[in-house]
């Protein structure tokens, strides 16, 4: 594995424990940053610090630890900053959901 991959995935799971796993990552950019944070702790409070045997396995053998990232601030810069006009959708993709090709 290069040292780039090792690096960009030792980020991705660092973010992944900070989460306490990825059931919340979709719920992000559905709540402000306050609101997303109780929901987090709630999340925490009834579940514990969840994380997946197997997301545990990985960062125990490759010494990954929490770092309490500031996940809602990265998560929303990424959505806030993707260009949408990028997406190219079929003319499947609109007849499905009933919608005018823009």
């Amino acid at each position: 594995m290069s040292s780039r991959l090792q690096i960009i995935l030792m980020k991705f799971f660092q973010f992944v424990i900070s989460l306490y796993g990825t059931q919340l990552i979709d719920q992000i950019p559905m709540f402000s940053k306050e609101q997303f944070e109780k929901i987090r702790d709630e999340h925490i409070k009834n579940n514990g610090n969840f994380i997946s045997k197997d997301i545990k396995d990985f960062t125990n053998k490759f010494n990954i630890i929490n770092q309490k990232l500031p996940v809602y601030d990265i998560v929303m810069g990424l959505y806030d900053g993707f260009d949408y006009s990028t997406i190219k959708f079929t003319p499947l993709y609109y007849e499905t959901l009933g919608i005018d090709e823009e």
